[in-house]
């Protein structure tokens, strides 16, 4: 690295932020990240002498020295939610391609109700009354074809129960069983690929307030490490559009 005064030292930080949990091996990517910063507290306890008239500093302690870092996440993966939700191991599931002929569906007049438990994904949807009578879409009812269900319109025609016909996709769904674990404890790992500066790979946060990648107006994450490697958050979710400023958490030891 250059001896100051340099302009190599001005850094337009760009790099890679992963994780890995405690008790696995090895670490995830967390996405494209477009603010990573660290920061280091301390809790001091101070002493003033009351041996004259106006109180001087005699004494400073350190108690305590934590590092908080910011991050601001712009992917949704299964990974990302999975720890922002606290979850245990995501579970697959695999839905066949099938169809669902002439279900008998019980309405709620102006509320969704699930067409079949376990079915999504819907097309080609056909609302009858199980006899003669077809049913007009938008007028009698509405369609969540993603998430297979109905919702009857009290303005509409339909009257306690219809029946559907429709076909059912395949595809694979990640279930995330949220809050089924208390705490998150793992390790942070910044690996830096900047334009311009030097390269800083990061594990332990030894500055009081350095931005590693570069930083943006834009809600955080922020877990607070206690100690050098390990930290344990609880989470509060925050869901933004996806506009520019995505969501995501802020959490506290």
């Amino acid at each position: 690295m250059a001896v100051s005064p340099n302009t190599e030292n001005y850094l337009y930080g760009k790099g890679s932020v992963l994780f890995k949990k405690s008790g696995e091996s090895g670490y995830y990517h967390l996405g494209n990240c477009p603010a990573f910063s660290l920061n280091v507290e301390l809790e001091k306890a101070e002493h003033y002498s009351s041996m004259a008239g106006t109180k001087e500093k005699d004494l400073s302690k350190i108690l305590q020295k934590s590092v908080k870092s910011s991050i601001t996440m712009e992917e949704f993966s299964a990974q990302n939610m999975n720890l922002v939700l606290l979850g245990g191991t995501p579970t697959e599931a695999t839905q066949e391609a099938s169809t669902l002929s002439s279900v008998s569906v019980s309405v709620v007049m102006d509320q969704f109700v699930q067409i079949q438990s376990g079915a999504l994904r819907l097309s080609s949807v056909t609302v009858t009354d199980g006899a003669d009578t077809t049913y007009e879409e938008g007028d009698d009812y509405i369609l969540n074809r993603e998430s297979g269900m109905i919702m009857a319109l009290s303005t509409g025609s339909i009257s306690g129960t219809c029946s559907v016909s429709a076909t059912v996709a395949a595809l694979t769904t990640t279930t995330i069983n949220a809050l089924s674990e208390s705490s998150c404890e793992g390790e942070l790992y910044f690996v830096g690929n900047p334009d311009v500066g030097p390269n800083w790979q990061v594990k332990d946060g030894t500055w009081n307030s350095v931005c590693l990648v570069n930083c943006r107006s834009s809600p955080t994450i922020s877990p607070r490490l206690p100690s050098k490697r390990n930290f344990r958050q609880t989470t509060t979710i925050i869901p933004t559009p996806r506009s520019l400023k995505r969501p995501w958490w802020s959490s506290r030891a």
